[in-house]
């Protein structure tokens, strides 16, 4: 499934991955709209509104660019979910394709209005501009505050103040302009006694209209804020509610006006006090900031957000996200930045409950400690800031769990608190940040900048995306780097020391912990609720770090059970809950760092076990029948794992073969889904492994060393794949006999890449005996045997023996379709050349099956694969020999860049399909193009038929 999220940041993901979005404008443009008007749209449309006011035939051309920008981003799957014609472009419909705004329509439309309101995470398409863009964030925005205003009036007719509240500043955010919506906050929070906010949110609302639009509140709204004020009771004195009551009567009064600076350090009583002019004001215990601190601005608006609303007398948000990810850093940028808005900022280390800060706060502010305990002056200085009446932010930094928060935190009062925790679970005190790593750029930028390296931004880059972009690593590295490490030297340290060694310390004091340590505790609490999550989460760490499939989890024997189905669902939450991994329905996602912590410590302690349990469920997850369409997407979602336990299980043992064994299921499922240079690199990846592991004469290594020879066949290096494959079939001859199944294989294999390579001979030499043994070994309706025939078949089409040919390919068809099925790929395959096959003497017999073929073969494979494309040549190639120029030349110019950019300029059969285009064009009299398109011709005319 293709997901396209547009309110915010265009973001994309295909069947749970993330994918880079087009880096065009006016190609991301082009997929917002046919995104968000879900129907098709002419190409002349399109191009004119792209690009108003050009040249039809310039917009068009832009737009087919557009269209092949898209089709990289959407990756080899494009065809499944872009639909293009010659005339028209759409988007799939679901269940292919997913966008947020189609959700959010669809919510809204059924009277969801809290779910909707949680997609809204931003508005529709930030950072791309244009009327279009205007009109409909615009036409979303009122959308969402038409069905606001009666959900909160809902909630407040059932008695949910808090909620309505809630909804009524939603609703004033999208249009601080509209004063219905002022009126009904004001008069709410009034309702809930809170008329200081009710007025501040007035005064605020009139001075908006003054500035922006020179005008006043309406008499309503006016009437409004004076009835509330002549209720208003006379306010406290800042320090007349701190009369502490029983032992806490003694407390000293400090001067009505003082101010104490903050340097950490514990004072007696008030005598490091200032009388100020500007009022009581007090910082306690705040932190440094990290210099070098970056790359966090959205979200310091977005904790402005927050804490500038109105509609609770204590606002609590929370901070949370992975260790190390900058979250006690972005709550000190905070409070650096904002600290002049508040009379009182205290910073609460909570790694003990807070009672120690507290306890030294209750002292800041004249409280007599003595013979009193740490939890009773604790208490204190939360009564202290619920009655003190003063404006006060409370910093708790770690806090470690809901239950904590509820006996650090005041509970009255006119102050902010802002929590720093790793425990997802406070989002029942409030809104929650979560705070992620950098993206490439800010990271690099930050090595960059932090190290002293500016012309190093490539290798800062690759370094960045080592660590996973996470802040504290960066920040370890920066801080190495500076004194004379190179990026490229400190990459090469990560991957040769375990993560102990190499962040054993931090450079940088403003960072208490380790990149190597800052995760224990965290493990610990997860460990604490859920016994098996770190099982769940070393497992995790032998896999790749993003989207790793739940399935991997309930394909071991142990979790198909009832009772290990929960404990499984029980370790996910946990990690979840403590920001050890991002668990969505399907899907875990990993840091990659905190996976080489996790590697390193099994590796010192010689466990293999984690990454033999990944073995085992990979292997039964992996489907087996690699060549299917219908099992690709799941190969793909496995793919990166297999990879990263191989990179991961370096020493497998006994194993070994089953490894190998999945390396190898992996590699042949790119042969036929994606056979490129993915492919050949991946081969060669599983063949030194092999080799290394196993020894090069093991069977398992003599099918990877086949898989190699195919994989230089597949990218039009067959010359490559001819020399490994007549060195293969000696060593088979040798070690497995000549009429081994696999010898067969090989033999076959070799003829069919001598035909390839226009040895047409050499190749129906070896198939016409081979075809007798593999009948005579494995039967004559045996899968084998019957490839063996359509590669023979094929032969005789190459070198003219038609009849021939056609008497193996008519009946082998129907075997094909009663043994393999219609759908089969290589049933396709046997209807493609018996249509090659008919292509010279019986043309319209070829174009009666190419065109069917070519529905089919679209629809299974998708438009771009190239059995596809290669099957749209063969039908060019007919049309040709039909006398239909123009249709012929319409598809080689729809099909020749596609080819090009899949397998690459120079590929024996690009140029074969170029050189057809080029006597395309001399047909039709089109010398110029002829002339530019002809211009590298393929090395023997024998390629020009399509394979």
């Amino acid at each position: 499934m293709l997901r396209v999220w547009l309110l915010g940041v265009l973001r994309l993901e295909i069947d749970g991955v993330q994918v880079a979005p087009p880096s065009s404008r006016r190609a991301r443009l082009l997929l917002a709209m046919l995104a968000l008007e879900r129907r098709p749209h002419s190409r002349e449309t399109l191009a004119a509104w792209l690009w108003p006011g050009g040249l039809d035939t310039s917009a068009r051309a832009s737009l087919r660019t557009a269209l092949a920008q898209l089709r990289a981003s959407l990756g080899p799957d494009a065809g499944r979910f872009l639909i293009t014609t010659r005339e028209r472009v759409a988007l799939a419909d679901a269940p292919d394709v997913w966008t947020d705004v189609g959700e959010f329509d669809r919510l809204l439309g059924e009277g969801h209005v809290q779910p909707a309101l949680d997609l809204w995470s931003a508005a529709l398409l930030t950072g791309l501009e244009g009327e279009w863009v205007y009109e409909r964030r615009d036409e979303l925005r009122q959308r969402l505050s038409d069905a606001l205003g009666p959900a909160a009036a809902d909630a407040e007719a059932s008695g949910d103040l808090a909620t309505a509240l809630r909804l009524t500043r939603r609703q004033i955010g999208l249009d601080p302009l509209a004063e219905e919506p002022q009126r009904e906050l004001i008069r709410r929070l009034a309702s809930v006694g809170d008329r200081a906010a009710a007025l501040v949110s007035y005064d605020t609302f009139s001075q908006r209209l003054r500035e922006q639009l020179r005008t006043v509140p309406s008499a309503a709204t006016r009437e409004l804020a004076e009835t509330i004020r002549e209720a208003r009771p006379q306010p406290l004195q800042p320090w007349a509610a701190t009369g502490f009551v029983g032992r806490r009567t003694g407390a000293a009064r400090p001067p009505e006006h003082w101010e104490e600076a903050s340097d950490g350090a514990p004072s007696a009583g008030v005598a490091g006090a200032r009388a100020t002019g500007g009022g009581i004001r007090l910082r306690f215990n705040l932190p440094a900031v990290a210099a070098s601190f970056t790359g966090r601005e959205a979200d310091i608006d977005a904790l402005d957000d927050v804490f500038g609303a109105g509609d609770r007398a204590v606002i609590t948000q929370a901070i949370t996200g992975l260790g190390g990810v900058g979250k006690s850093q972005l709550a000190a940028r905070y409070v650096q930045q904002r600290a002049d808005g508040y009379d009182v900022v205290a910073w609460i280390r909570a790694e003990d409950g807070g009672i120690a800060d507290l306890a030294q706060l209750a002292g800041r502010i004249g409280a007599h400690v003595d013979g009193l305990s740490a939890s009773e002056l604790a208490q204190i200085a939360l009564d202290w800031l619920s009655d003190s009446g003063l404006r006060w932010l409370l910093v708790l930094d770690n806090i470690a769990s809901p239950e904590q928060l509820q006996r650090c935190c005041p509970h009255g009062g006119r102050g902010r608190v802002l929590v720093t925790s790793r425990d997802q679970a406070l989002r029942q005190f409030g809104p929650v940040l979560t705070v992620d790593v950098f993206d490439e750029d800010t990271a690099a930028a930050y090595l960059t900048e932090r190290a002293g390296r500016p012309g190093d931004r490539r290798a800062a880059r690759q370094l960045a995306v080592a660590l996973g972009c996470l802040p504290l690593a960066l920040s370890h590295a920066a801080a190495y780097c500076q004194s004379g490490t190179s990026f490229t030297d400190y990459l090469a340290l990560l991957g040769d020391l375990p993560a102990r060694e190499l962040f054993d310390r931090h450079p940088e004091l403003s960072y208490a912990q380790t990149v190597a340590s800052t995760w224990k505790a965290s493990i610990q609490a997860a460990g604490s609720v859920a016994p098996v999550a770190a099982d769940v989460l070393a497992m995790a760490a032998h896999l790749g770090p993003d989207a790793i499939p739940k399935s991997l989890w309930t394909a071991l024997a142990g979790a198909q059970t009832a009772i290990e189905r929960k404990r499984l669902a029980d370790a996910l939450n946990a990690l979840a809950r403590f920001s050890l991994a991002i668990v969505d329905d399907d899907t875990v996602s990993v840091h990659r760092l905190l996976q080489k912590t996790i590697r390193d410590d099994a590796a010192a302690r010689d466990d293999r076990a984690p990454a033999l349990r990944a073995l085992t469920a990979l292997h039964r997850a992996f489907p087996a029948e690699v060549s299917l369409p219908p099992h690709w997407p799941a190969c793909e979602r496995l793919l990166p794992h297999v990879l990263a336990l191989a990179d991961a299980l370096d020493q497998p043992g006994d194993a070994g073969p089953r490894l190998i064994d999945l390396l190898i299921r992996a590699c042949r499922y790119l042969h036929y889904a994606e056979p490129g240079r993915r492919d050949l690199r991946i081969a060669r990846i599983v063949f030194d492994r092999a080799e290394r592991i196993l020894g090069a004469e093991h069977p398992e290594t003599l099918t990877a060393r086949n898989d190699l020879a195919a994989s230089h066949h597949w990218v039009g290096r067959s010359a490559e794949a001819i020399a490994i494959y007549e060195a293969l079939l000696a060593d088979h001859e040798r070690i497995l006999g000549a009429e081994h199944p696999a010898t067969l294989t090989i033999r076959n294999n070799l003829a069919y890449t001598y035909r390839k390579h226009a040895r047409v001979g050499d190749a129906i030499a070896i198939l016409e005996p081979l075809l007798a043994d593999r009948e005579g070994i494995l039967g004559v309706k045996h899968p084998d045997t019957l490839t063996t025939c359509n590669n023979l078949a094929r032969g005789y089409t190459d070198a003219g023996r038609i009849g021939e040919a056609l008497a193996i390919l008519e009946p082998l068809l129907q075997d094909h379709e009663q043994i393999l099925g219609a759908e089969h790929p290589s049933t396709l395959l046997t209807r493609h050349n018996l249509a090659l096959a008919y292509l010279d003497e019986r043309v319209g017999d070829a174009i009666a099956v190419l065109g069917p073929l070519l529905v089919d073969v679209g629809r299974i494979f998708g438009t771009e694969h190239p059995h596809t494309l290669r099957t749209r040549h063969t039908l060019a190639i007919a049309y040709l020999n039909d006398g239909r120029v123009c249709d012929a030349i319409a598809i080689l110019e729809d099909v020749l860049p596609a080819r090009e950019r899949i397998q690459g300029a120079e590929h024996p059969e690009v140029l074969a399909m170029r050189a057809h285009l080029a006597g395309a064009y001399r047909r039709a009299g089109r010398t110029d193009e002829r002339a530019q398109t002809s211009a590298r011709k393929p090395p023997d005319w024998r390629l020009q038929r399509p394979a």
